[in-house]
């Protein structure tokens, strides 16, 4: 039988589901938040098990993957906040990524425990 743990961690700080649900939230408000900060969106998809992936040479373009999707997000910085368009597009993707898991559940980062 298999079961599933869910951890909510990044770097080596611990995050309780109810900040990740409130976040979610707040960026999957309409209209579109504008005053959304780079770093909350990196740790909303972190948190949700995406990977990142830094642009080369000083460029503003952060490129997001996640294993079990087959879209590659990318997310344009803009000094230390992100435009609403890249926010729906995070949100987007996380969304198929809980339609994918039934919904039921806000997944983040599972570890299959055997």
């Amino acid at each position: 039988m298999v079961s599933y743990m869910v951890s909510f961690t990044w770097g080596k700080e611990s995050t309780k589901l109810s900040q990740i649900e409130k976040l979610f939230k707040k960026l999957s408000r309409r209209p579109t938040p504008t005053d959304v900060l780079f770093d909350d969106v990196d740790k909303l998809l972190k948190a949700y098990n995406f990977n990142s992936r830094q642009p080369s040479g000083g460029g503003s373009h952060y490129t997001y993957t996640h294993p079990d999707l087959q879209d590659i997000l990318t997310i344009a910085k803009s000094g230390n906040r992100i435009k609403a368009p890249y926010v729906r597009i995070a949100i987007g993707a996380i969304a198929k990524l809980l339609d994918l898991y039934g919904g039921k559940e806000k997944w983040v980062k599972i570890i299959c425990i055997e």
